[in-house]
C-alpha cells in the first residue's frame, strides 16, 4: 500500500477510537446516548498515542495489510484475540492521551 493509504488507515483507527471514547459518556437511564463526537485526525486537539506497529506486530498482521480485513479472513476465535489486543492497546491510548503542547495553554 501506498504512504496515503497507510494514512487513510491510520485515520480510520483514530476515528474507532474517538468514537469508542465517546460512546460512554453520557447514559439516560439504561441506553447510551452519544451528545457529540470529535474527529481529531490530524493530531490538532491530542497527541497521537497509538503504537501501530506494535498493534500490527501483536496481532501478526504485516503492515502492508489492512487490520480489519485482515480480521474479517481470521477464524471467529483469532479475530476475537486480535479484536481483544486492539481494545487493550486503545484503551492504554485513551488512558494516556495527551493535548499537545500548542493546545495545552
Amino acid at each position: 500500500p501506498t504512504s496515503l493509504a497507510k494514512q487513510v488507515a491510520k485515520k480510520r483507527w483514530l476515528a474507532v477510537m474517538a468514537a469508542r471514547a465517546v460512546a460512554g459518556l453520557a447514559t439516560v437511564g439504561r441506553s447510551k446516548v452519544v451528545k457529540g463526537v470529535v474527529f481529531d485526525l490530524d493530531g490538532t486537539l491530542t497527541v497521537g498515542n497509538l503504537d501501530f506497529a506494535a498493534m500490527y506486530a501483536r496481532s501478526g498482521v504485516e503492515r502492508s495489510e489492512d487490520i480489519l480485513e485482515a480480521m474479517d479472513r481470521m477464524s471467529a476465535h483469532r479475530r476475537a484475540e486480535v479484536a481483544g489486543i486492539i481494545e487493550e492497546m486503545e484503551e492504554e491510548g485513551r488512558r494516556t492521551l495527551r493535548l499537545p503542547p500548542r493546545a495545552a495553554g
